[in-house]
């Protein structure tokens, strides 16, 4: 394709969304106007994020390596009293490991990695569950926090509709 030929696409692509909402807007002039509203409230959940792995010389060894650390994991959990529902493990992920001597792929062993997910509904065991994970040689850790508060939801809505009627007053007003 050349660069005129990929240039009038990207273009044409760009207008199209334009187009769309052309037949959208009113026929009369109008304003549109962007409010923004927040709110804290305190997580109801923590989700962890544990990614581990094991490396050997074939499969076997890689898996060996990688599934005492989740066998680990699951059994902190267990002893914090997270259910068996609120875990979710992906299946095994195995690749080779290589280096290039002379020009040439040599495969020099197996790498074997596994994702694991932690729901913590129970926040006061955050610093136990924290822990244990750390504790059990991940190869990386992430933890998201979450809930849901309908009332606090509704008072950043009213907030964002207030700030957006508050920046179309300044727009009229100029």
């Amino acid at each position: 394709m050349t660069r005129a030929a990929l240039w009038f696409a990207a273009s044409l692509l760009w207008s199209l969304p334009g187009a769309a909402l052309a037949d959208q807007l009113p026929d009369h002039p109008h304003l549109y106007v962007h409010g923004v509203g927040e709110v804290e409230f305190a997580p109801q959940r923590a989700t962890f994020f544990l990614d581990y792995s094991g490396s050997g010389p074939t499969i076997d060894d890689a898996r060996q390596a990688l599934e005492p650390k989740v066998a680990a994991l699951l059994r902190a959990a267990a002893e914090n009293g997270i259910d068996d529902s609120d875990i979710t493990a992906a299946a095994a992920s195995i690749r080779p490991d290589s280096e290039y001597l002379d020009g040439e792929r040599v495969v020099t062993g197996v790498t074997a990695s596994r994702q694991v997910h932690v729901t913590l509904r129970n926040l006061d065991r955050f610093d136990a569950l924290a822990q244990a994970g750390y504790g059990t040689d991940p190869a990386a850790m992430n933890v998201r926090l979450s809930g849901r508060d309908d009332a606090a939801l509704a008072e950043a809505q009213r907030a964002a509709v207030a700030d957006a009627r508050q920046r179309a007053a300044r727009l009229a007003d100029s």
